[in-house]
């Protein structure tokens, strides 16, 4: 009988809850250990303690060095790169594989490489952080040119993979990524409990993500100030930094200058367990971002039965497809006539509903790691 090909999972991002790879890191690892006969897993984490089932798989490489648990400090940024290309490589040099589950890649892998790109988006300067964080994403790009195969979440990530890195279209695997397995409708009882608890209107209109400028949340306030439907809110899940800077717009400081600002809400953050309601309650979700690699809230928000407004713009149509009103994500006009229509017209919201729900189920976290497994055979000649 064959040995089980050992395969290591860089579980880094477990360090950042709630964080959209923190979510991919999460569930694929549960699904993969649910589901792959013939393989044994390892996943290396730093320091955050691993939820639920993924304790038992948990691996902490030796790394002397400071872990301050800041993102802005540069011992943190330091400490990351490190543990990154010199502990995380030492830990699985007896691996068959390691695969990386965001945009890194040790420069010299020991074995085996698999390594999901999610997006390339901070190879643009117009979206990096600082200087550093423009070194970093050149150096991992050159390293992961070095990868056995790469998983983009999109065809529109391939695409920019091939084109941005100059890696293989070849060696480019598609798999999708797909909602937490928690979202589901929510009862009404559920939905007015969440009401109460945020202090949210009855009817409202709901953005919940990042708040970077690529976001483009922009065009909903811009949007809402030309006149919201009647007796509703705009409820803005996201936390801000407080004053503007090229990367984030200041939103809030924008909303106040705006006709009808009193009916936005602001919510700086939401507990995971609230999202399947707050994603139900909501007349629609909307998502304007001009740049996403995957764009999981709006699925998220189709698995929840809400009716689903987003830009035409990315991956966006590739993943929602038909099932979704997509719009110029410019255009606030017409993201007011939107969300005007689906105020006024049940019998449409309530279509674009099932629509949405229909495709949420096209998605799930088994068949994203079946089609991962399948990467893992090809690379090593099974």
């Amino acid at each position: 009988m064959a040995r089980a090909k050992r395969i290591g999972l860089n579980g880094l991002f477990l360090d950042y809850p709630y964080s959209g790879t923190w979510t991919y890191t999460r569930n694929l690892t549960r699904a993969l250990l649910s589901l792959a006969e013939g393989f044994e897993f390892t996943l290396y984490v730093r320091r955050g303690e691993p939820s639920d089932d993924l304790t038992k798989t948990a691996v902490r490489p030796l790394w002397p060095f400071s872990r301050t648990g800041s993102h802005s400090s540069w011992l943190e940024r330091l400490d990351k790169v490190g543990w990154e290309t010199v502990a995380l490589p030492l830990s699985s040099r007896h691996d068959d594989l390691l695969h990386n589950l965001y945009f890194t890649a040790p420069p010299y892998p020991s074995g085996s490489m698999v390594v999901t790109v999610h997006d390339v988006i901070s190879l643009d300067q117009r979206h990096r952080h600082s200087q550093a964080a423009g070194l970093y994403a050149r150096l991992m790009s050159r390293a992961i040119r070095r990868a056995h195969a790469v998983i983009a979440v999109s065809n529109h990530s391939k695409w920019e993979i091939a084109n941005r890195l100059g890696y293989p279209e070849r060696k480019i695997h598609v798999v999708h990524e797909a909602p937490d397995p928690s979202m589901a409708p929510v009862e009404q009882v559920g939905l007015e409990s969440v009401r109460r608890r945020y202090g949210l209107p009855e009817r409202y209109f709901l953005y919940l993500g990042g708040t970077e400028r690529r976001k483009n949340i922009e065009v909903l306030i811009r949007s809402w100030s030309m006149g919201p439907p009647p007796a509703s809110g705009l409820v803005i899940v996201g936390r801000f930094r407080g004053s503007a800077d090229p990367l984030y717009p200041d939103i809030p400081g924008q909303a106040s200058c705006l006709a009808h600002s009193d009916t936005i809400h602001f919510v700086s953050s939401a507990d995971q367990a609230d999202l399947a309601a707050l994603y139900s309650g909501a007349l629609a979700f909307c998502y304007p971002s001009t740049y996403e690699g995957f764009g999981l809230p709006p699925v998220e928000a189709m698995a929840c039965g809400a009716p689903v407004l987003a830009a035409n713009a990315t991956s966006l149509p590739e993943v929602l497809g038909p099932n979704a009103q997509l719009l110029d994500p410019n255009d606030a006009a017409a993201w007011n006539r939107a969300m005007h229509r689906m105020a006024d017209d049940p019998a449409w919201r309530t279509e674009v509903s099932r629509q949405g729900l229909q495709r949420a189920r096209e998605f799930s976290w088994a068949k994203t790691a079946r089609e991962t497994i399948a990467v893992y055979q090809t690379v090593l000649g099974r």
